[in-house]
């Protein structure tokens, strides 16, 4: 065998031609062009799923916090109520405690439009003909 010959023969041994070969590679290029482009695209909608997951969380704990506030300020006007003798007194320290438990509803309403399903029993609302109904209040009682 010549070297002439083997030229010839590695030159046809693969049995493509220059131009197949080029198509092949431009063809792996868009494969993974697109390949590349279908993971990106995946990992945008997920990270933006991951955001909005944790704007909710961040929202959730904001209300939390102003539960928490409230709860913390109908503890003080109970402890006034509790602590008048005088009914103009009571009365005062009852508006106090009627008006923030109606603060408490309005941020638990507004909790519920963010609930994801999870947790959607937790937010399920007390209600006596047809409307969320709020506990009677100690100033309530002790004006009856």
């Amino acid at each position: 065998m010549t070297s002439h010959s083997r030229s010839l023969i590695d030159s046809k041994g693969s049995g493509f031609s220059l131009a197949a070969r080029l198509y092949a590679i431009f063809a792996l290029f868009a494969l993974l062009t697109a390949a590349i482009t279908a993971l990106s695209d995946y990992n945008s909608r997920h990270g933006r799923e991951l955001t909005e997951a944790i704007e909710t969380a961040n929202t959730a704990a904001l209300n939390v916090e102003r539960v928490n506030g409230l709860i913390y300020a109908v503890v003080m006007e109970s402890r006034g109520v509790y602590m008048s003798a005088k009914p103009e007194i009571v009365k005062k320290f009852g508006d106090g405690l009627l008006k923030f438990n109606d603060e408490i509803l309005s941020v638990i309403k507004k909790w519920q439009d963010i609930v994801q399903s999870d947790d959607a029993q937790q937010f399920v609302p007390n209600e006596v003909n047809g409307s969320p109904s709020r506990p009677r209040s100690t100033a309530n009682c002790l004006l009856s």
